[in-house]
């Protein structure tokens, strides 16, 4: 990885039919690991990439129509799908619980966990609070533009740890083209610090806080590329060229410069039984800096 700068690999992913979900355990501080996983229209895979050789599946889960996913303080997973359902899954134990619906209205967009207890939920009315494991609403932070249509409001939310003084960071971007950042746990909009020129796809703050990643949407004849900002003044730090889109981002919390996305799925042809398309997701890697 020392001769990787701003550089992508694209490593390919079996078993996916449709984009992919990126997200890395660690990231809230409860947790040593180092745990990314894919998750695509309908199988979630965890890999342990703790190991230097090579990354293992530690398993496989059946997620029909995934949408968003977090890992909670125990090192489970909560996957979001359509129709609002949920389902709740302890890799290590190789445990799928039943889905379940805990909410009405707009499907969730993004989902990420504060303290253990507190559920975010990202929808086009904004980021709601939750608390878990009971799913009873708590609040809802709004400060993105709310869009009449389908696809609107808040698209993607990202959360720091909590630094010695208890402070924690949430960044939530939105199809208004804007990333507001929030001071938790007083839920108060610090400022609209970033402004991308389009709607905003994924989120993720590095291992050490002092930089942020997003993706966007691609304007016409425009290239694909990743974006990275400091957190304290917004000031671009790189910016990566990309011959796909991306719909999920994640740092590595161990390692701040090493970040993963989830590139569009490529077109493989039809199964020879059923005959629907086939495709295989990939996930690539990006180092940057030295």
């Amino acid at each position: 990885l020392e001769s990787v700068t701003k550089s992508a690999y694209i490593l390919p992913v079996q078993a996916c039919a449709g984009p992919c979900i990126l997200k890395c355990d660690g990231q809230t501080g409860q947790s040593k690991s180092a745990l990314y996983y894919p998750i695509c229209c309908y199988i979630c895979r965890v890999y342990d990439l703790r190991t230097k050789s090579s990354a293992s599946v530690i398993c496989d889960c059946a997620t029909p129509d995934a949408i968003a996913a977090a890992w909670d303080s125990h090192d489970n997973l909560l996957v979001s799908q359509l129709k609002n359902t949920f389902t709740h899954i302890e890799p290590r134990r190789k445990r799928t619980h039943k889905p379940m619906v805990i909410r009405e209205g707009d499907e969730v967009t993004d989902l990420a966990f504060i303290d253990g207890r507190r559920l975010l939920i990202a929808t086009r009315f904004g980021v709601e609070v939750w608390s878990w494991p009971n799913y009873e609403h708590l609040t809802t932070l709004s400060a993105h533009t709310i869009h009449h249509g389908r696809d609107g409001g808040v698209t993607a939310i990202a959360l720091t740890r909590q630094d010695k003084e208890g402070r924690q960071w949430l960044a939530s971007g939105g199809m208004d083209a804007q990333i507001c950042l929030w001071d938790l746990p007083t839920a108060t909009p610090v400022s609209m610090v970033y402004q991308p020129d389009q709607a905003v796809r994924a989120l993720s703050f590095n291992a050490d806080q002092q930089m942020l990643a997003y993706s966007t949407d691609t304007a016409q004849g425009q290239q694909a590329s990743l974006d990275v900002v400091t957190v304290a003044t917004g000031k671009y730090v790189h910016r990566i060229p990309l011959g796909q889109h991306t719909e999920s981002i994640a740092f590595n919390p161990r390692y701040p410069k090493l970040l993963a996305f989830a590139a569009e799925p490529l077109y493989t042809g039809r199964d020879s039984r059923s005959s629907k398309e086939m495709y295989t997701g990939r996930v690539g890697v990006v180092y940057f800096g030295k």
